[in-house]
C-alpha cells in the first residue's frame, strides 16, 4: 500500500478475497467499490478489467477529439467544422461553447492491478493462460489509434513464490521487473529465487543480501530490481531505499 501511495497511481483494480479483511490498510488508496473484484474464482473478471481500461482509452481519445475541435472554435470561430460538431459543444445553459472535460483532464491515466491472496484459485489454474496472455500484453493494454497505449502494471502479492499447481507461473516469474522478498522459512524457497537470480549474483551472494536486508525488523525485505538504471550502484536494495552492493 505504501509503494502504491508513492506511485500515485490515478487508478487501482484490486483481485482479492481478502480486501475487506484488510479494510483500514487498503482504504487508504482510495479505490473504487467497483474496481474491487473479490470473487478470485470468476476468470471473466480479466476481461471486464481489460475493458475497463481500453473504456478508460475511448474517453481520453474523445477528450482529445473534442479538445481540439473547441480550440478550433476559439481561435477561428469553427468556420471548418460541421454544423452538427458545433452543435454538439454549445451549451444553451451558458449561451455559449462548453470547454470539454476529463476525468484525469487530459492526462494518461496511471492505473495498475493488485492480485492478492489469489494462489490456488481458478484464477491461477483454470485461468492461468489468460493471465499469463495479460502479463505479456499489459503494457500493450489500451492502445491509441495514432500509437501508443496507457498500459497497466501489475502487482502480485503471494506466500509462496513456487508451489506444485495454482501459483505463480514460471510465465509470470519471467516477466517480473521487481521482486520483494520478505522473510522466510523455507530454505528452499529462497535457493528457487536465488536460481532466478543467478544472472545477477550467485547463489551465496543472494543468500547473504537477502540475511542483511531482512535482518532488522519483521516487516523488512530485499528488493530486487531486475532492471535498475546507470546510474543505480545495484540492484539490489534494503527495503525501498537503501542500495546494497553484493
Amino acid at each position: 500500500v505504501n509503494l502504491l501511495e508513492r506511485m500515485k497511481y490515478d487508478r487501482i483494480f484490486v483481485v482479492s478475497p481478502s480486501v475487506k479483511s484488510n479494510k483500514d490498510l487498503m482504504d487508504r488508496l482510495k479505490l473504487d467499490p467497483m474496481d474491487v473484484f473479490e470473487d478470485v474464482n470468476d476468470i471473466s473478471l480479466l476481461d471486464e478489467i481489460k475493458r475497463r481500461i481500453e473504456q478508460e482509452r475511448d474517453d481520453l481519445e474523445l477528450y482529445r477529439k473534442k479538445k481540439k475541435q473547441f480550440d478550433q472554435i476559439m481561435s477561428n470561430g469553427g468556420k471548418r467544422l460541421s454544423d452538427d460538431t458545433l452543435m454538439s459543444m454549445y451549451s444553451p445553459g451558458t449561451m455559449g461553447f462548453t470547454a470539454p472535460t476529463h476525468r484525469y483532464n487530459g492526462k494518461q491515466p496511471m492505473m495498475c492491478i493488485l492480485f492478492d491472496d489469489c494462489v490456488g484459485s481458478l484464477l491461477f489454474t483454470k485461468g492461468i493462460r489468460k493471465l499469463n496472455q495479460l502479463v505479456i500484453y499489459h503494457r500493450h493494454l489500451g492502445q491509441f489509434q495514432e500509437g501508443g497505449a496507457l498500459g497497466c502494471s501489475l502487482f502480485f502479492l503471494v506466500q509462496s513464490y513456487k508451489c506444485q499447481a495454482g501459483g505463480i507461473s514460471k510465465c509470470i516469474r519471467g516477466n517480473v521487473t521487481s521482486l520483494a522478498v520478505g522473510k522466510t522459512k523455507s530454505g528452499k524457497e529462497l535457493l528457487d529465487i536465488a536460481e532466478e537470480c543467478s544472472n545477477e549474483v550467485s547463489q551465496e551472494q543472494f543468500l547473504a543480501l537477502h540475511k542483511h536486508a531482512t535482518g532488522e525488523s519483521k516487516y523488512d525485505f530485499l528488493f530486487i530490481d531486475f532492471h535498475p538504471k546507470d546510474e543505480h550502484p545495484s540492484g539490489f536494495r534494503q527495503n525501498l531505499s537503501p542500495f546494497l552492493i553484493p
